[in-house]
């Protein structure tokens, strides 16, 4: 554990951590479920540029309860053994923030108006391998 917190910080005493042969892989995330109520049908847990609903409509007077998980995170830290001076980590961490398409572009089957409530998308957050050498350190990725 800790040559993996030497290469990719030290947080992560408490994560769980594998080892296979010489390679260690430790997981670690969380999940954040969130629930929203607002008086209106105006916006889901991602307003973005959504209008707001007139008052006399059946959006503007009847409220909306929202659930989600989409800010949950899930991550892989995975380190290699050392190779004659060379250190090698890598790091994938995803979560559910993607974009997702307007229902004029997705096909028919899945068009229901919310396609930002019932299909977040899941997608790579940060994604890079480090090499580190006596002399210089390569970080490769986002």
């Amino acid at each position: 554990m800790r040559d993996l917190a030497d290469s990719s910080g030290a947080r992560g005493g408490d994560d769980a951590t594998v080892t296979v042969g010489k390679f260690a892989t430790t997981l670690y995330g969380f999940v954040e479920a969130d629930a929203i109520w607002a008086r209106t049908q105006s916006f889901s847990d991602v307003a973005g540029n959504g209008q707001v609903a007139t008052p006399g409509s059946y959006a503007g007077q009847h409220g909306r309860a929202t659930f989600g998980v989409r800010n949950s995170r899930i991550g892989f830290r995975i380190k290699a053994p050392e190779f004659h001076g060379l250190r090698a980590n890598a790091v994938l961490e995803m979560d559910f923030l993607g974009a997702t398409a307007t229902d004029r572009e997705r096909p028919a089957v899945l068009r229901d108006g919310g396609s930002d409530v019932h299909h977040p998308t899941f997608r790579l957050r940060h994604g890079y391998l480090k090499l580190e050498t006596p002399i210089v350190d390569v970080l490769f990725g986002q």
